[in-house]
C-alpha cells in the first residue's frame, strides 16, 4: 500500500503545473495530468521533483515500469526545462535501485533551510537543489538503467536524438557498481559537465562539415554534438577532444581528410534484387533490393555479402569511388530450394531490455539483410514495440517482390525455478506496468499458464530449464496447458525435444534460426504461426528438413526426407530417432548447384513421432520432427 507523509510542508490538495521560478524547488505527488511530463511515463498518483531547470519523475510504489514483480520508487522520466518553458525530449526509460521501495515520503525546504527538495525512500533518497538540474541520488544499493529504445550509450551518457541523460560514475551494460553509492544523475548538457566526474562545462561553437561531432574525455566518447548548417554547437566538458564524424569519412580532429563509398547491388541467379548484408572493416551495412550505398571509407578493404543461407557468403573488394553513380553489382547464385517456407528469428532481443538500446525498427531492419523474413523482437519481462522496418514497405504481403519481413513483439518470462518462456503476441501499451506480461515469482507451470492466457492465439516457447522444473513438478499427462514450440539451442538440447515427444506434448522444435513451412502458402503471420501450430519447423542454423508423404504401405508408413542445403553446409547423412532408437542414412543427393538431399524412410506404423536430424561442416544442423 502506498504510504505519503510530508516534513515541513505539505502535499497540495490541487492541481498546480505551473512553471517554478528561478530558486523554486520542490517535491509532491502528482494529482494531475497536466503536471506530469509530456511524452512521459509518468501518471497521475506518481511523485515530481522539479525545478526552474529540470523536472524528474518518481514512480509510484504500485509497480515497476518495465520489471515483473517489483515495486516501483523508481525514476522513469527526466527532462531538462528549456528558456522558454519547454522540456527536452525524456531519454530515460526507467532507474531501478537496488532496496525497500515501499513508500514514498516527500520533504520540501522551509524558510532558512538550504533550497533542497527530496523524495526519501526507506533505501535510498533523491534530492534536488533549487539552482542545478543534478537530481542526486544516495543508495547503498546498485541501480539499472533501462534507457528509452534508440537511445545510444556514448560513455556514462545516453542521448537519443535532442535528448540527453549523464551519470556521474561508471556505468557497464546500463549496471552502476554497488561502490557508486552516490551515482548523479543529469538532464541538460550544460549541467552534465559540473559534477566530480568531469568538472567545469565549455560552450562549443566550431565550424565542420561533418554531420556530427564527438566529444571524447580521456578516449572516451561522452556525448556528440549536432551539425547544423556547418557549425557544431553545445557544450562539453573543458579539456574535451572534439572529433568529426561522418559515415566513410576520416577526420583528424574537426579538420575532414578524405571520404569514400561504393554503390553495390546484388542479384539472385533469376536476375531479381536481393537484400544483402555487407560487411568491410568490422561494420556491417544492410542493402536493400535495388542496392544502396556503402560508406565504409577511404580506402580499399576486403567486405563479406551475405544473403540467408539460400546464398553463399562471397568476398567483394570494397573500392571507394566518390562519384555520384559509381556501382558495383554482384550476383549470388541461390543453392538451396526455399519455397514455401521462411527462415524466422523468434528470440532477438531489443530495448526497453536493460542490456539492449536497439530499437525495434534497427532490429528489423538488420533481419531483412539477414534473409529473415518472420521475427519476434522481445525483452527480458517487457514488451517491445512491433515495427517493421522502413525498407518493408509492403509488411506482410507476400508480393514476391522485396523484402517480406513480418514483425511481432513478445516477452520473455522467467520461473523462480529458473526457466524462462517466450510468448507472443503481446500488447504494445507502455503505459500499463510491464504491458500485463506475467508476473515473476510463478513456478513453470503456472507461468506458462499464464502467458498462453487461455488463448488459442498465444504462442509459447519453452526452453531446458522451464521443462526439467516442470517435469520435477508434474508428469506431462498432468500438466493443464502445453507449450507451442521448445527451444534447442544446439544438438546437444535433441534431448529434451524427445522428452517431450515420449510424454506425448506434441511441440514443435525451434532454435537459434528456424525455417517455416507454410501450410497455407501465405506469408503473413497468421500463415506462419499455422507452422508453428503445426509443428512443421526445423530449428537450427541453416539447413532446412522438408518432410513428405506419411503414407500407409501394409504396416508401415512412408515419408520422403527431403534435405535442402547449400554446397558449403557440407550436410551427406540424416538420421533418424523414434522412440525405438536412431539410425544413420545416406542422402541421395541433389544434383548441383543445389546441397543436400533426399531418403526414403520407413518406420512401423505403431511409432508415435519420428525426428530427423543433420550435421554438416562448421557447426551446421537442424532438427525436424514428424
Amino acid at each position: 500500500m502506498l504510504q505519503a507523509c510530508t516534513t515541513a510542508s505539505f502535499v497540495s490538495p490541487t492541481c498546480d503545473p505551473r512553471a517554478l521560478e528561478a530558486g523554486e524547488v520542490r517535491a509532491r505527488q502528482v494529482l494531475c495530468t497536466d503536471e506530469l511530463i509530456p511524452d512521459g511515463d509518468g501518471h497521475v498518483g506518481d511523485w515530481l521533483i522539479e525545478n526552474s531547470l529540470a523536472r524528474f519523475v518518481l514512480r509510484g510504489t504500485y509497480s515497476s515500469l518495465y520489471t515483473l514483480d517489483e515495486p516501483g520508487g523508481t525514476l522513469i522520466d527526466a527532462v531538462a526545462v528549456n528558456p522558454d518553458g519547454t522540456t527536452t525530449p525524456d531519454v530515460l526509460g526507467e532507474l531501478r535501485v537496488a532496496g525497500e521501495r515501499s513508500s514514498v515520503e516527500v520533504v520540501n525546504p522551509t524558510e532558512g533551510e538550504p533550497a533542497i527538495a527530496s523524495l526519501v525512500l526507506p533505501g535510498m533518497t533523491w534530492s534536488l537543489s533549487a539552482d542545478e538540474a543534478v537530481l542526486r541520488l544516495t543508495s547503498a544499493g546498485a541501480a539499472v538503467v533501462a534507457p528509452l529504445p534508440g537511445a545510444e550509450r556514448t560513455g556514462t551518457t545516453w542521448t537519443l536524438g535532442a535528448g540527453f541523460l549523464g551519470v556521474d560514475g561508471t556505468a557497464t551494460a546500463g549496471e552502476l557498481p554497488t561502490t557508486a553509492l552516490t551515482p548523479t544523475f543529469v538532464a541538460p548538457e550544460r549541467q552534465a559537465w559540473t559534477s566530480a566526474a568531469y568538472g567545469s562545462a565549455a560552450e562549443v561553437a566550431a565550424a565542420v562539415d561533418a554531420d556530427t561531432v564527438r566529444v571524447e574525455v580521456g578516449g572516451e566518447a561522452v556525448t556528440r554534438l549536432p551539425v547544423v548548417d556547418g557549425e557544431a554547437e553545445g557544450w562539453a566538458p573543458g579539456g574535451a577532444v572534439l572529433q568529426g564524424e561522418r559515415a566513410g569519412c576520416t577526420y583528424d580532429g574537426l579538420v575532414l581528410l578524405a571520404c569514400g563509398s561504393m554503390n553495390l547491388r546484388v542479384r539472385d541467379g533469376a536476375g531479381d534484387d536481393l537484400a544483402s548484408t555487407y560487411t568491410v572493416g568490422g561494420v556491417s551495412w544492410v542493402l536493400p533490393p535495388g542496392g544502396g550505398v556503402v560508406p565504409a571509407g577511404a580506402d580499399a578493404l576486403l567486405g563479406v555479402l551475405t544473403a540467408g543461407p539460400a546464398y553463399p557468403a562471397v568476398t567483394v573488394p570494397y573500392v571507394p569511388d566518390a562519384r555520384p553513380g559509381a556501382a558495383v553489382s554482384e550476383t549470388l547464385a541461390q543453392e538451396m530450394d526455399v519455397d514455401g517456407a521462411v527462415w524466422a528469428d523468434l528470440s532477438r532481443v531489443v530495448a526497453p531490455d536493460p542490456d539492449a538500446a536497439w530499437a525495434s525498427p534497427e532490429a528489423t531492419h538488420d533481419a531483412t539483410g539477414e534473409g529473415i523474413g518472420y521475427v519476434v523482437v522481445i525483452a527480458d519481462d517487457e514488451v517491445p514495440t512491433a515495427a517493421t522496418d522502413p525498407l518493408d514497405a509492403l509488411g506482410a504481403m507476400d508480393t514476391g517482390e522485396g523484402p517480406r519481413l513480418v514483425a511481432t513483439a513478445g516477452v520473455r518470462s522467467h520461473s523462480f525455478e529458473g526457466g524462462t518462456v517466450v510468448s507472443w503476441p503481446w500488447s504494445g501499451n507502455s503505459k500499463k506496468p510491464a504491458h500485463g506480461v506475467p508476473p515473476g515469482g510463478l513456478d513453470a507451470l503456472d507461468l506458462l499458464s499464464v502467458a498462453r492466457d487461455n488463448s488459442s492465439d498465444r504462442r509459447t516457447i519453452v526452453d531446458r530449464a522451464w521443462v526439467d522444473a516442470a517435469l520435477a513438478d508434474a508428469p506431462t499427462y498432468a500438466w493443464p496447458d502445453a507449450p507451442t514450440a521448445v527451444w534447442l539451442g544446439s544438438l546437444a538440447d535433441l534431448d529434451v525435444y524427445l522428452t517431450l515427444l515420449e510424454g506425448y506434448v506434441p511441440v514443435a522444435p525451434v532454435g537459434p534460426r528456424t525455417w517455416i513451412e507454410l501450410p497455407t502458402g501465405d506469408h503473413n503471420a497468421p500463415g506462419v504461426e499455422a507452422g508453428i501450430f503445426s509443428g512443421e519447423t526445423t530449428a537450427g542454423n541453416g539447413p532446412r528438413i522438408e518432410v513428405l508423404g506419411g503414407l500407409h504401405v501394409g504396416e508401415n508408413r512412408v515419408w520422403d526426407v527431403v534435405v535442402h542445403a547449400a554446397r558449403w553446409m557440407d550436410v551427406r547423412e540424416v538420421t533418424l530417432h523414434t522412440p525405438e532408437g536412431s539410425v544413420a542414412l545416406d542422402l541421395d543427393p541433389f544434383e548441383e548447384p543445389s546441397g543436400g538431399g533426399t531418403v526414403r524412410v520407413r518406420v512401423p506404423a505403431t511409432e508415435p513421432w519420428v525426428v530427423a536430424t543433420v550435421q554438416g561442416a562448421s557447426g551446421i544442423w537442424a532438427v525436424r520432427g514428424f
